[in-house]
């Protein structure tokens, strides 16, 4: 089995007003592109050693090749990357390929993902990702799952990066 983590490209938003100086927006975000959020790293380590891992970055410019063979394409996402999250999805799910959305934005707007995803996760992705991996295996990937939001951090082995 095989898993792909992706965490989609968003717009900076010094970057989306172009009445700005470009000296000062090139001060203040220079060629800065922000990590992964810590929930794709901490579920790739979670991730059995016999299941294959996948992390790409759209964020920082790492191709997406959407014919890859993979078994789950997992995509985590906050509100300014929505848009592009959904158009990976909308890509992997036209090859046949399932999808599961986390992270904050899918929390608060299910319905709106399920247009897009196979499944979304609400809440901490820590609790549910043996069911979640079990479902993909088996073919029976439900349509959500909920992970609450108590995960506990000391719990965890460190994020895979």
């Amino acid at each position: 089995m095989t898993v792909t983590f992706i965490y989609p490209r968003f717009e900076k938003f010094l970057s989306t007003l172009p009445e700005l100086d470009a000296g000062a927006i090139n001060y203040f975000l220079g060629d800065f592109t922000t990590p992964p959020s810590l929930g794709i790293p901490i579920l790739a380590s979670l991730t059995p050693s016999d299941i294959e891992v996948r992390l790409i970055d759209d964020n920082a410019g790492q191709p997406i090749n959407y014919d890859a063979p993979v078994d789950l394409v997992a995509i985590n996402c906050f509100t300014p990357q929505a848009t592009r999250a959904f158009e990976i999805a909308d890509q992997f799910r036209a090859r046949g390929r399932k999808v599961i959305m986390g992270g904050f934005f899918p929390s608060f707007r299910v319905e709106e993902c399920l247009q897009h995803a196979d499944a979304v996760n609400v809440g901490e992705g820590e609790p549910t990702w043996p069911a979640i991996l079990a479902d993909a295996r088996a073919g029976q990937l439900k349509t959500q799952y909920h992970g609450g939001c108590r995960a506990d951090l000391e719990t965890l082995p460190p994020p895979q990066r």
